[in-house]
């Protein structure tokens, strides 16, 4: 009996430990708080996610992972009292399908402030998001980017006060309704829409009014090529009615209102020019000359850029940096470029830098030359973060500069607990077939880090040449014999001679113990690792890779190396 009362207890016991070990799921909610009115006139709506709290005598939670089966949003009846909305950073964590209604009615509503933490990826339906929301001005919705929108109709229907919407992060090539999203929205100015390129639209099934009356309207913004359109079976009535000012590739025709307007090649569409985060020649690329960059000054041959890719295409093309004051052929502050090359290139500064990338990766590759000719720095890599810079594929990169060949980015950050943190630049010449030359009259290389056999790189010229943390830069390694300067008399004395004037080339990673560069680990290696060690002229020993030769990383050539090699060839 006692046994029977002990395993009850220990039951109980497991069964409560695991409820109080279980914690709370994560639900994305909404609070809606009194902001300290007497009057109770004035709330903010805020939008969280994270384990529901309780409500108070002064806020309300709304579940927004139950179902909401009467169609108007949870806080419907205090509408009218909703003068601000805030999306907490936590919301990002939120993924929610549907936005219908959530701000119907809210006449009082002047801000909407953290729309860049809500994840809108798995929203299909926005109807009637704004509806009658009379005292909205502007809207930035450019956060706003659903992978599948489907439903959108009078979203913003009877915003009688709106001048201005961003819905460039919504692509309208997806989108099945929005009849009458903007109608009636008579102040309102400019409105930026989001596709994603030339597309016949057959989803789009009905657009009707759906910017009916919008008198002040002059400008609809699009990505490059937007076009909608239909194939029989949109219902497109009235698109465009009574919009007087609006003004695209055509101005606005009365009656001429259908969808087939809706394009800024023959239509009331117009491109917005956008910055790509590359310049050429100080130039801005951008989604409308990246096709064909020859047309910014100081680019010639053939040169695109794609923006979905972040790839830079230049075939026997030139880049030259022309201003007076000096500045960067090419600049850029995308997290990754890739330049691919074709045939002859170059990429010059006669007053300032080749290329200066504030990205954490530049990725050049291709089957072509690029020559990179500059006053001050060929490359300056110039990341507040850890990056490289990556020759790849079978393209040869020839850098010269007046002052430094290629300088990288080392940073020391003293935080809070007064530790340092580096950030470093790594070079990686990976390619089968790619190879990096590198002259600089001051010095070929300027803090850059990562150089270690770990990352591998094989300098085939100068010969004897490897990479000195010491100083940053590549020296050749010389050699003086010590006692009384006869041969075999004593142990030769290395020295590191800067190798500033002189191209540094380096070709594909070389495989650490690999000597002689044959691509293989044997006996020979370790034979000249002796060699190496034993002679009195060291340099007279041709095709020794140092840096695969220091196997054991203690930047000296010894015997312990020479064993190392041994060990890996018996496969110890």
């Amino acid at each position: 009996m006692k046994t029977i009362t002990k395993r009850i207890y220990l039951l109980i016991f497991a069964l409560v430990t695991m409820v109080i070990g279980v914690k709370a799921a994560s639900v994305p909610y909404a609070e809606l708080i009194n902001a300290n009115d007497p009057k109770y006139e004035q709330y903010t709506l805020y939008f969280k996610y994270g384990e529901l709290p309780e409500s108070t005598s002064n806020d309300w939670i709304y579940d927004l992972s139950v179902k909401n089966e009467s169609g108007f949003a949870y806080w419907h009846g205090f509408s009218n009292f909703i003068s601000k909305v805030v999306f907490d950073a936590s919301f990002s964590s939120a993924q929610v399908e549907s936005t219908d209604w959530w701000f119907s009615g809210c006449t009082n509503l002047t801000s909407i402030e953290g729309m860049e933490y809500f994840d809108a990826s798995k929203v299909h339906y926005a109807r009637y998001m704004f509806y009658n929301c009379t005292n909205l001005t502007r809207v930035d919705m450019s956060f706003f980017k659903p992978r599948e929108p489907r439903e959108f109709q009078e979203m913003f229907s009877g915003c009688n006060s709106l001048k201005s919407v961003d819905l460039s992060g919504v692509d309208f090539t997806q989108i099945l309704t929005c009849y009458k999203m903007f109608s009636g929205c008579w102040k309102l100015e400019t409105v930026e829409l989001g596709g994603s390129g030339y597309t016949n639209s057959s989803y789009l099934w009905d657009c009707r009014s759906m910017f009916e009356d919008c008198k002040l309207l002059t400008t609809i913004y699009c990505p490059y090529a937007l076009q909608l359109k239909s194939t029989g079976n949109t219902t497109s009535a009235y698109m465009f009615k009574n919009c007087l000012n609006l003004q695209g590739a055509v101005k606005y025709q009365l009656g001429n209102d259908d969808i087939s307007y809706a394009n800024p090649e023959t239509g009331y569409f117009t491109i917005k020019e956008v910055p790509l985060d590359i310049k050429l020649a100080g130039q801005d690329v951008t989604n409308i000359n990246c096709g064909d960059l020859t047309a910014l000054p100081g680019v010639t041959g053939t040169a695109s850029y794609d923006n979905v890719t972040k790839t830079l295409y230049l075939e026997d093309a030139s880049i030259a940096e022309l201003t007076s004051t000096g500045g960067y052929a090419l600049h850029t502050t995308l997290d990754t470029l890739r330049i691919n090359v074709t045939g002859d290139c170059s990429i010059s500064s006669s007053r300032g830098t080749g290329i200066s990338a504030n990205s954490r990766n530049v990725v050049i590759g291709g089957t072509g030359t690029l020559n990179i000719d500059a006053s001050v720095a060929g490359i300056v890599m110039n990341s507040t973060a850890a990056n490289s810079l990556d020759i790849d594929d079978e393209v040869t990169v020839n850098v010269e500069a007046d002052t430094y060949g290629m300088v990288g980015r080392e940073v020391v950050k003293r935080l809070l607990d007064k530790t340092d943190t580096t950030y470093t630049t790594t070079l990686k010449v990976g390619g089968e077939n790619s190879k990096l030359s590198v002259k600089g009259t001051t010095r070929c290389f300027n803090t850059l880090g990562g150089f270690s056999p770990a990352d591998g790189y094989k300098v085939t010229s100068p010969s004897r040449t490897a990479f000195d943390p010491a100083s940053n830069t590549f020296c050749r390694v010389t050699a003086t014999s010590s006692g009384s300067g006869k041969i075999g008399t004593g142990l030769p004395v290395l020295t590191l001679v800067s190798v500033a004037g002189t191209a540094v080339v380096i070709e594909k990673p070389y495989i650490l113990g690999d000597v002689n560069g044959d691509g293989s680990i044997t006996m020979a290696d370790a034979n000249m690792v002796v060699n190496y060690f034993l002679a009195t002229d060291p340099s007279s020993i041709a095709n020794f890779n140092v840096a695969a030769a220091d196997v054991n990383g203690d930047k000296a050539i010894t015997m312990a190396d020479a064993n190392q090699i041994v060990n890996i060839f018996l496969g110890q």
